[in-house]
């Protein structure tokens, strides 16, 4: 039921970035829930958070509700408090995300060829674990790791999503250039950057739909 990679190794594991990989996440419903908050001041968060959340994941080995809401505050400059995050989580998790183009066939035959499937997402369990039930895509998965037990690029994140495999019996699959294709490369696991908009270079194993991974297994 195993493959080769064209870089020689068999894969046996395939571990998922969620969003913006497997879904496509739905940035409005934030943006709407703030706006209700912080009013004008907004503007200043909603384009600097995306900044301020892959600082705090460079730095802290996982996401803990009451260094977020700190870390936020010193960031920002704007009151957070653990009601605003908890607030926050739940809009997240309410969200119906649409999959990415070509997920539901990479998933049905990836599992349909008996590899093991697992996401790795760094973000709170909950809202994450409802977003991927609202998605029908939690049949799929034989486990699903998040951001509170451990944070991706820590080596501890895919340590676990790897779980009994070894590291060169795995192939990460996401969006983020660094979390999912440099570390995952420098720990010697597989790695496919989902490139959909074609920007990373040409030199690096990149996909622009999800299904074009059933091409190399």
């Amino acid at each position: 039921i195993y493959s080769y990679f064209f870089w020689g190794n068999i894969m046996k594991k395939f571990i998922f970035a969620l969003d913006d990989t497997l879904l496509t996440k739905n940035y409005n419903l934030e943006k709407e829930y703030f706006e209700s908050i912080y009013g004008n001041d907004s503007t200043k968060l909603l384009n600097g958070l995306s900044v301020y959340l892959n600082s705090y994941e460079n730095s802290y080995s996982k996401y803990d509700r009451d260094k977020l809401c700190r870390y936020l505050n010193y960031v920002s400059g704007l009151k957070f408090t653990l009601e605003i995050i908890d607030g926050w989580n739940e809009v997240i998790g309410n969200q119906h995300c649409k999959t990415e183009e070509g997920t539901i066939e990479l998933l049905e035959y990836l599992k349909g060829k008996g590899y093991s499937l697992s996401i790795l997402t760094n973000w709170f369990r909950e809202p994450q674990i409802k977003k991927i039930q609202n998605a029908g895509l939690i049949e799929y998965f034989d486990d699903i790791y998040t951001g509170d037990e451990v944070l991706k690029p820590n080596k501890e994140a895919y340590i676990c999503a790897k779980d009994r495999f070894s590291f060169n019996d795995c192939v990460v699959i996401g969006d983020d250039l660094r979390k999912d294709y440099m570390v995952p490369r420098e720990l010697n696991m597989g790695a496919i950057l989902y490139d959909k908009t074609d920007l990373q270079r040409s030199s690096i194993v990149k996909v622009k739909r999800m299904n074009e991974i059933m091409e190399k297994f």
